[in-house]
């Protein structure tokens, strides 16, 4: 499997279906590896983006905000609804609480 790098970020392209994987505060992408390989494995198109702010240092990560994270992982959702008709959005923590604020505003097809 081929994972392609992004500043952490991660994008593995397979089958109909995609998954927006949103980490938690203050961790990255690099955290939901394991899950995304097995779903991978499973013909399943998987983005895992870098939210702002995180994944350089804890000072760049104290000057971001909540908003300028939800607006990484909107700009993420919108581009996986430009080639895939079945999204979903899986998040941990602080990355679900932003997944549920999507799906409030997104047609994804569930939350995990």
């Amino acid at each position: 499997m081929k994972i392609q790098k992004d500043n952490s970020s991660f994008f593995i392209k397979r089958g109909k279906k995609a998954v927006l994987m949103l980490h938690t505060m203050s961790k990255s992408p690099d955290d939901l590896k394991e899950l995304a390989s097995y779903l991978a494995k499973k013909n399943i198109t998987i983005y895992a983006p870098l939210l702002a702010g995180h994944g350089k240092s804890l000072k760049e990560l104290g000057n971001s905000k909540w908003k300028e994270w939800y607006k990484s992982s909107e700009k993420a959702l919108k581009s996986l609804f430009k080639e895939y008709k079945e999204v979903y959005i899986c998040g941990n923590c602080v990355g679900a609480l932003i997944g549920l604020k999507l799906a409030s505003k997104y047609k994804v097809k569930k939350v995990i």
